[in-house]
């Protein structure tokens, strides 16, 4: 018998060989029992004699061995059955760059089927395609006996990307307008682009026109529809710059300037009231204006791009300057007596001007708000005219007060007398204390005291307070005549006598206070004399016969009324009333029913 093996260690009797499916190009080793022995044919054997040989075949092949023994012959065969398992491929490439869309398609041949396939020499599928990306792949086979074959260098290619490129751009050319543009191109792929530039709607062409501002992505697709993108960003222009103003402080019954940024190719003002050269920058609105008025300016620059711009009237009244003047001592003084002139000026301003004015000529160097001088004689008139620096003064420059200045010659001061309302009151009554003078010019001062102590000390020549029993008033006088004689003066004292009020009257009741009609109540006061009871009943009893609320006033010697007492309600009931009714004659030994209601 013929035994064999392979470099897979198969092993089988000669008779069963054909069964283990060699595959081509395997080496086969085949034993024999130790004798001489030679093999043919000789094709793909590495010798003819020997008890082993080693086949390899290219094709199925018989083997025959022939042992001989003396003259004794023996000969076997085996079949060598080549098992010619082969696979072969067809590829599809990828349709994108970077897709994974390429088709592998392996197609087995000779070995025994079924057949399963493998791109990793891992694991099987029974399909015999496969969807990869663009690489190079080793195919594998195999088949139902575990029979392998591959095939390498399996190539599966892709197109270049496509990449798509913004070539140009423009911008809006105003502000918010839609008149900008991109043009796009693009390389790779396959075959014609088109672009788009919202992912859906696509065109031959890469020029895209009437686009707002904004970012835009830009799709560029070929004829596998693989898509590249890019991305560009539109700029929305400013709007010009323009600004509207107005001659702010503008005061009451004047014209009003408007003004807007040069430099512009056309103007238009808008706005109340009449405008004259409304398509200048600078224009102006005649009088009347009103406060608040709004007025609109629109530009046009050298691109067309148009802004408008607003100002806001504020206008300012008209305020009136005036001045008047106040002096010290006075305007009645002795020869060679220093006299202050004071102005005082009415909207004139944070820093108005002034002209002293001398009986009508303009004095030199007098131009501060005071004036000051001794050298008068008798009549000088002193003046000054203000102009004020105030925003809208109408009247300026004003004049003042004309001062007439007064010398006098010997003047005696003297408080002629302290007049009271009245000496003698009743405590809690104001009294008001009037003085009467000579000599004091025409602004003396008065200086009140009371038990020696200052109370009031100015111009007024009045005093009044509420005083207390005892106190003491006096008054001094001190002229503005600066060469008075017996000035400062003081008067005579007046002393006060104040009455205490008395306490409120207590009543005494004599009988009910709720009666029937035709009753009584007295009502007694706790004083006697002086009394007056409501209704202006004068007594110190008072007999009350009808409802009412009553109280009683007492008025001390002195004249000084008390609080009313507490008052007494009293109320009087109406009587009943009886009617009888039945006759009121009737038979002897007979009766008659009355009846009362």
């Amino acid at each position: 018998s013929i035994t064999y093996s392979t470099n897979t260690a198969i092993s089988s009797l000669a008779n069963d060989a054909n069964a283990d499916a060699p595959t081509e190009g395997t080496m086969y080793t085949f034993t024999m029992p130790s004798s001489a022995i030679t093999w043919s044919p000789a094709t793909y054997l590495n010798t003819t004699t020997g008890i082993t040989v080693v086949a390899t075949p290219t094709v199925s092949t018989t083997y025959t061995a022939t042992a001989t023994l003396g003259a004794c012959t023996k000969t076997d065969t085996v079949r060598v059955t080549l098992n010619d398992l082969d696979v072969t491929t067809s590829v599809a490439n990828a349709t994108c760059n970077a897709a994974t869309d390429g088709v592998i398609t392996a197609t087995g041949t000779g070995g025994f089927a079924p057949y399963t396939y493998s791109i990793n020499n891992v694991s099987y599928q029974s399909s015999n395609t496969f969807t990869v990306g663009a690489g190079t792949y080793t195919v594998y086979i195999k088949d139902a006996t575990n029979c392998k074959d591959s095939i390498t260098n399996v190539v599966v290619t892709q197109p270049t990307a496509v990449v798509a490129a913004v070539d140009a751009s423009t911008n809006p050319v105003c502000n918010n307008d839609a008149n900008g543009t991109i043009t796009a191109s693009a390389t790779g792929g396959t075959g014609a682009h088109q672009f788009s530039i919202d992912g859906t709607t696509y065109q031959s062409t890469g020029s895209f026109s009437g686009l707002a501002s904004g970012t835009y992505t830009v799709y560029a697709k070929d004829e596998n529809n693989c898509v590249g993108t890019t991305t560009v960003s539109l700029i929305n222009p400013a709007k010009p710059v323009v600004v509207a103003t107005n001659n702010t402080p503008i005061c009451d019954s004047l014209d009003v300037t408007l003004t807007a940024t040069s430099g512009y190719v056309t103007y238009s003002w808008s706005g109340p009231g009449s405008i004259t050269n409304s398509t200048d920058s600078v224009t102006t609105v005649s009088y009347p204006v009103a406060n608040g008025d709004v007025y609109t300016v629109t530009i046009t620059d050298a691109l067309g791009c148009t802004n408008t711009a607003t100002t806001t009237l504020s206008i300012t009244p008209r305020v009136p300057a005036s001045v008047n003047v106040t002096v010290f001592p006075s305007l009645e003084i002795c020869s060679g007596t220093p006299i202050t002139f004071t102005a005082n000026p009415t909207n004139g301003g944070a820093s108005p001007a002034y002209q002293w004015y001398l009986n009508g000529v303009e004095i030199s160097g007098a131009t501060s708000a005071t004036y000051v001088d001794s050298n008068f004689v008798d009549a000088d008139q002193v003046y000054v005219m203000m102009t004020s620096n105030a925003n809208c003064a109408s009247g300026s420059p004003a004049q003042s007060n004309i001062s007439t200045v007064t010398i006098t010659g010997l003047i005696f001061a003297s408080v002629d007398s302290l007049v009271a309302t009245n000496t003698t009151v009743c405590a809690g009554t104001p009294v008001t204390y009037t003085t009467y003078i000579t000599g004091g010019g025409s602004n003396p001062s008065y200086e009140f005291f009371v038990n020696n102590t200052s109370v009031q000390n100015g111009s007024s020549s009045t005093y009044t307070y509420t005083p207390a029993n005892g106190d003491e008033i006096y008054v001094i006088m001190t002229s503005s005549y600066g060469c008075a004689i017996g000035s400062p003066a003081q008067s005579s004292t007046v002393t006060m006598t104040v009455n205490v009020i008395p306490d409120a009257p207590t009543v005494t009741i004599s009988g009910d206070t709720v009666f029937c009609n035709g009753g009584s109540v007295t009502l007694t006061s706790s004083y006697t004399g002086g009394n007056v009871w409501t209704g202006s009943v004068s007594g110190d009893a008072l007999v009350v016969t009808t409802s009412g609320s009553y109280s009683v006033v007492y008025t001390s010697a002195e004249g000084c009324p008390s609080p009313a007492s507490i008052p007494v309600t009293v109320v009087v009931n109406d009587n009943p009333v009886v009617s009888i009714t039945g006759a009121s004659t009737y038979c002897t030994n007979s009766s008659t029913l009355l009846t009362a209601d």
